[in-house]
């Protein structure tokens, strides 16, 4: 199953949402620490090369988060989940 033009346009939107998204936060001063850290050891300290490093680890963050949680919806949908009942 491929992606049609329209999917591709749609997923093109939705990555371009989460790099909005990433950029808002870094202009309210909301950083995530780990995140942060990690753009500036890859970045050799160099501030302006870590932040762009930080945003695009940020949007593979907030990816993977969104891949992991329509996996598990997947997942609830197709099984029955038996949660056992209090006694």
């Amino acid at each position: 199953m491929g992606y049609t033009a329209t999917n591709k346009l749609m997923s093109e939107e939705a990555e371009y949402k989460l790099y909005e998204m990433v950029s808002s936060e870094i202009a309210s001063g909301k950083k995530d620490i780990g995140v942060w850290t990690k753009a500036f050891s890859m970045s050799d300290g160099i501030e302006s090369k870590a932040e762009a490093q930080y945003i695009e680890l940020m949007v593979q963050r907030y990816k993977n988060s969104i891949e992991a949680g329509q996996e598990r919806d997947d997942i609830l949908k197709t099984k029955e989940v038996n949660i056992p009942k209090k006694s």
